[in-house]
């Protein structure tokens, strides 16, 4: 029986070195400011902090010595990659070279000779508040983010609303569809921060003048939006987005009767810009790729900016943040939507030019 007992604590050995390793890795996540909040991480973590206690033996010092080996390479990695989007960032902290008005981001967006490169903050992430909030979108602009991506939708009485999800379960302590209550219900439904939902109009008090919004537009409502922004804003501080026939349609009726209004569509193959040349003969402004790939780059026209996402590549872990780098310098984008702009901002006001198979990074 002690035989057997020894044999399989043996075998335990190679388990406990991998926890051992895991409870590594998640002290030095929170030494760059990765934050693990979901109930599952916390039970996990948990039972990783319990076996680290059962792996104190003497029976076992090679394996925390293989143990300190790995936490020193991930030490020195994590201090290679700073957290840019750590909450508390603020633009204090970071060096902008530059910030556009935004009438000279429209400005350059419609001019196909311009070669200026711009970050668009994912539902105003990368500073600590939560997405599509008035807070979001004031630390974005106060860090000199040059555009703001946010979702537009419509209310039960014909309000615009900021919200990415349909539904309110997700990011606020409602329920039910947005679509389906009020502005009045609405006034009792808050975000985790305590704000109440924004309207669009709230949003672009904050971004006026200083950075573009990208409009994420749920449903077709583009002609409400245009309308609206053509009597209390300038079409200088705003960006369409629409994706189907159906808002693709609409957005080029709405520049028939506003040239200046940019546009900005999906086309993830060719199939999607045959519908999109239906309607835009001479092409929107910009054409969103999502991720860069060769396949698309096969096809994309001459002409529109590229709008490139690297939210793919940014599930991965902070460590990780080299090879993103790695992979957009392949592509000569424009505009790039990105939950960590501070990481991106600075690649793009402080280094050198990065050359990778051809594809120039600045």
């Amino acid at each position: 029986l002690a035989r057997t007992i020894s044999q399989f604590h043996l075998a335990l050995q190679p388990f406990l070195l991998f926890l051992r390793s895991i409870h590594i890795l998640a002290r030095t996540f929170a030494f760059v400011n990765f934050n693990i909040r979901s109930v599952p991480a916390k039970v996990f973590i948990y039972f990783v902090r319990r076996a680290r206690v059962c792996a104190e033996n003497e029976e076992i010092i090679m394996i925390r010595r293989v143990g300190l080996l790995v936490f020193c390479v991930v030490v020195l990695v994590g201090i290679s990659c700073r957290a840019y989007y750590a909450p508390g960032s603020s633009a204090k902290e970071h060096n902008r070279i530059k910030q556009w008005p935004a009438h000279r981001i429209a400005s350059c967006i419609r001019d196909s000779q311009c070669q200026e490169k711009f970050i668009v903050a994912h539902r105003g992430l990368g500073f600590g508040a939560p997405e599509n909030s008035k807070e979001a979108v004031r630390r974005a602009v106060a860090a000199g983010v040059p555009i703001v991506e946010i979702d537009v939708r419509l209310s039960k009485d014909g309000e615009l609303f900021v919200l990415h999800d349909s539904s309110l379960k997700r990011t606020t302590n409602g329920t039910g569809k947005l679509a389906e209550k009020t502005s009045q219900e609405l006034a009792g439904v808050f975000l985790e921060n305590s704000e109440q939902i924004p309207t669009l109009a709230e949003i672009y008090d904050i971004a006026r003048g200083h950075a573009t919004l990208y409009l994420d537009i749920k449903g077709n409502v583009v002609q409400k939006i245009a309308d609206w922004v053509a009597q209390y804003g300038s079409f200088d501080n705003v960006i369409f987005c629409v994706n189907g026939e159906g808002e693709i349609a609409a957005a080029a009726s709405a520049k028939k009767r506003y040239p200046l209004l940019i546009v900005s569509t999906q086309a993830y193959s060719r199939k999607d810009l045959a519908l999109i040349k239906q309607y835009f003969p001479h092409l929107p402004e910009i054409i969103d790729i999502g991720l860069p790939t060769q396949r698309k780059m096969s096809w994309l026209p001459q002409g529109p900016k590229m709008y490139a996402s690297s939210l793919v590549l940014e599930i991965g872990l902070p460590f990780l943040k080299p090879t993103w780098r790695w992979y957009m310098s392949a592509w000569d984008f424009d505009l790039l939507e990105t939950n960590n702009p501070l990481f991106w901002m600075d690649l793009l006001d402080n280094n050198p030019p990065l050359v990778f198979n051809g594809g120039v990074f600045l």
